[in-house]
């Protein structure tokens, strides 16, 4: 992680942006009164807003032209607006050293001012001066310590000083404050943009595109514009590749080397050569638990579940809790039991992973909610009276993803006893991460079990909001519509679905026997026959669609049915004889 955050630090540039309402009136420079010199700061944030810093250092020279000696006459809230603004005209205009001049002064005045320890530090950030800029930034940080901007700026300032515990740390303070707006605002273009910016920071490429995919249904010029530096990134990563290569070639026993380069390996998903170097590392550090768990990572990608949890215990063994680490390696024992049916050993291990994360100040907000959900589903799997079959596809160091099979999954229910206790846990991982769509519908799925529809209809339609091609959320909703009878909307979502999924045979029966129940025969036929296009001996779609033929008075296409239907099954052909004879004779 840290070697991509290092790669990447240096696309983002600095936010000089000063966060004022836009004015209400203009500035008269010989109106000296407190409200003129109020109206002329405004009207000067407003050019600044309007990315014109010429026209803002006008306003501002006039102001102090036109106060001249008066300025101690002027209340000090307003002097400290008049140097705020007058620091950040000179910062968008490159004057870095004339900016902090100016904010000092503001400083001076009001040395807890918020807004001008905010814009020291992204002054001070521009001049270079790291130290200064971080020494700001805390300081701001310590009066609003949601800011995750601030975040942000302290995470990549410790990327330049190589203090990579401290970028994390920092990195994933951001993001779990951006995670927290994004509750209250689920809607904001901005929050997810930037929510993006910080997986991208992380080389969470995964959880990248799933912000670029949001953001291109609501602000595609934004969506593009994460894409680039997301492409970016990954452009400069196999760049700094390169250069990595170039120096193990000259120095092949470097250890140091030697694992930078298996991080970037990982990292662009070259899981053979990250391999081959992490062997040969844990011969020399056999009870490293970062490597080791990084090993078992690329086993997972094998579906190699064995090996990947030998390397996981002894990463477990030797792992130092509470800690990031710890999580994600108790995290990762729960998923390769939950692949190898162990699942009250899998449960074991989430809540293990949940309980060091409940230890630390700060836990990682991605590593707890994903073990929450691996709690939800472990128990899911214990009750096994809902069939929940799911793959895991980690894209990264300790980020994994379920995506559920096509098998029905609403024939039984869980025991009542449980179903409770399953909600509550995915509820708490919706809470941790709303945007985490398997939650969504895994919660849907536990209220279709029990009998909760509307509720269902509400988790299923969250998750089909965060990825409307979701064709599994999608299945889910056609069936609750199924239960309540709403026929229409149940089509209307298995025709998704099945655009999705076309080659699912399954899914277009289902969606055949609803356009039968509904009277559409037309559209019934077909989907039988795009069935049988896909597979030309599937018995029941040829004994339903002989039925319509005759329904429909297509005789000869049911008696052509019908010969098929006798060398395959004998008694659905007798059965489709009985019911065209029927027909024919009008009972």
């Amino acid at each position: 992680m840290f070697i991509i955050m290092f790669a990447i630090s240096s696309l983002f540039l600095y936010d000089v942006t000063v966060s004022i309402a836009p004015p209400k009136t203009s500035y008269s420079p010989t109106d000296s009164s407190i409200n003129g010199i109020s109206d002329a700061l405004s009207t000067a944030r407003k050019y600044l807003l309007m990315n014109k810093p010429k026209e803002a250092l006008k306003i501002t020279e006039l102001i102090s032209t036109e106060l001249g000696s008066k300025f101690t006459t002027v209340p000090k809230p307003i002097l400290v607006d008049f140097y705020l603004t007058t620091g950040s005209v000179y910062l968008a205009l490159g004057k870095q050293a004339t900016a902090i001049l100016e904010l000092k002064k503001g400083e001076q005045l009001d040395p807890n001012n918020l807004h001008i320890l905010t814009k020291l530090g992204y002054a001070y950030e521009a001049a270079f001066d790291q130290l200064n800029a971080k020494k700001y930034f805390e300081k701001s940080i310590n009066i609003n310590p949601s800011n995750h901007a601030i975040y942000i700026r302290l995470s990549v300032i410790s990327i330049k000083e190589k203090k990579f515990q401290d970028s994390y740390y920092f990195l994933n303070k951001a993001i779990n404050q951006l995670n927290l707006l994004i509750k209250q605002h689920p809607d904001s273009t901005q929050l997810i943009y930037e929510l993006g910016i910080g997986y991208i920071m992380m080389g969470e490429w995964t959880e990248a595109e799933k912000k670029i995919n949001m953001l291109q249904r609501q602000d595609p010029l934004l969506a593009k514009q994460l894409e680039e530096i997301s492409n970016r990134s990954q452009l400069q990563m196999r760049k700094d590749i390169r250069d990595v290569e170039t120096n193990m070639s000259r120095k092949p026993n470097d250890l140091n080397i030697q694992k930078t380069l298996a991080t970037m390996y990982f990292y662009i998903k070259e899981y053979d050569k990250a391999l081959k170097l992490l062997k040969r590392i844990i011969l020399k550090e056999p009870n490293s638990p970062e490597i080791h768990s990084r090993i078992a990572i690329i086993y997972f990608q094998k579906n190699d579940y064995l090996r990947a949890t030998e390397h996981l215990i002894v990463a477990a063994k030797y792992v130092e809790s509470p800690s990031s680490l710890a999580i994600t390696v108790f995290s990762n024992l729960g998923r390769a039991n939950i692949f190898l049916n162990n699942f009250k050993d899998a449960l074991l291990f989430f809540r293990k992973a949940v309980d060091i994360a409940s230890q630390l100040t700060d836990p990682p907000v991605l590593e707890v909610a994903y073990a929450r959900y691996g709690i939800g589903i472990a128990m899911l799997r214990i009750e096994q009276n809902i069939e929940l079959n799911f793959v895991a596809q980690p894209s990264s160091y300790n980020y994994y993803y379920f995506q559920n099979l096509n098998k029905n999954i609403f024939l039984q229910t869980p025991y009542e006893i449980r179903i409770n206790k399953i909600i509550s846990e995915f509820k708490k991982v919706i809470e941790d991460k709303p945007d985490l769509v398997e939650a969504h519908y895994a919660l849907g799925v536990t209220y279709k079990s029990n009998q909760q529809l509307s509720l269902a209809i509400s988790s299923f339609q969250e998750a089909i909001r965060y990825k409307p091609n979701y064709p599994e959320a999608l299945i889910g909703l056609a069936f609750t519509y199924v239960s309540l009878n709403q026929t229409e909307l149940a089509i209307k979502n298995l025709k998704k679905a099945s655009v999705l999924l076309d080659t699912n045979i399954e899914i277009k029966m289902t969606l055949a026997q609803l356009y039968t129940k509904t009277s559409q025969f037309e559209l019934a036929t077909e989907t039988y026959e795009d069935i049988l296009k896909q597979n030309s001996k599937y018995k029941t779609a040829l004994f339903s669609v002989g039925e319509l033929y005759a329904t429909t008075g297509n005789w000869k296409k049911a008696r052509q049915t019908l010969l098929q239907l006798k060398s395959i099954d004998i008694e659905l052909s007798n059965r489709l004889s009985n019911h065209i004879q029927k027909k024919r004779s009008g009972l």
